[in-house]
C-alpha cells in the first residue's frame, strides 16, 4: 500500500465512510491503523461547476487565505491548505485528501500527500 511505504507504518487498512447528505460525494474513506488512527481520509466528488472554487474559498475561510496556495504537478487549480490538506481535479472528479497521522505521531505532511494524489492519477489513467 502507497501510504504504508510513505509512512513506514504497517498494518493499515481502509475504512469506507457511510454515505452524506451531499449527493456529489462518490467515495470517501479514512486508512486507518491496526489501532483505529486514522492516517489519512481521502474523499471524492463528482466535479460539479463551480465546487473547486467553493472548496478552496472554505478553506481560505477555514484557515485563512495565506494558508492556501497553489500546487504544481497535480494538474490546473491543485491547491494546499495548511499543512495536512491538499486538493486536486482529475477529468470530472474533486479529490481531497487530508493527513490525519504519520510516522512520529505527525499528520502526513503536503509532500506525501502529493505522492498519494499522483498515485491516485496514476491509477485512475490506468483504469482508462
Amino acid at each position: 500500500m502507497v501510504v504504508e511505504r510513505l509512512t513506514g507504518l504497517e498494518g493499515m487498512s481502509i475504512l469506507y465512510l457511510a454515505p452524506s447528505g451531499d449527493a456529489s460525494l462518490r467515495c470517501a474513506y479514512v486508512i486507518v491503523l491496526a489501532s483505529g488512527e486514522g492516517v489519512v481520509t481521502i474523499n471524492d466528488y463528482v466535479l460539479g461547476e463551480g465546487r473547486f472554487r467553493a472548496l478552496r474559498r472554505a478553506k481560505a475561510e477555514e484557515l485563512g487565505a495565506a494558508a492556501v496556495r497553489d500546487l504544481k504537478g497535480l494538474g490546473d487549480e491543485a491547491f494546499a491548505a495548511g499543512e495536512r490538506y491538499l486538493a486536486f481535479r482529475s477529468d470530472r472528479r474533486l479529490h481531497s485528501l487530508e493527513g490525519l497521522f504519520g510516522d512520529a505521531g505527525r499528520p502526513l505532511g503536503i509532500e506525501a500527500l502529493r505522492v498519494l494524489a499522483k498515485e491516485i492519477l496514476r491509477r485512475e489513467r490506468s483504469a482508462r
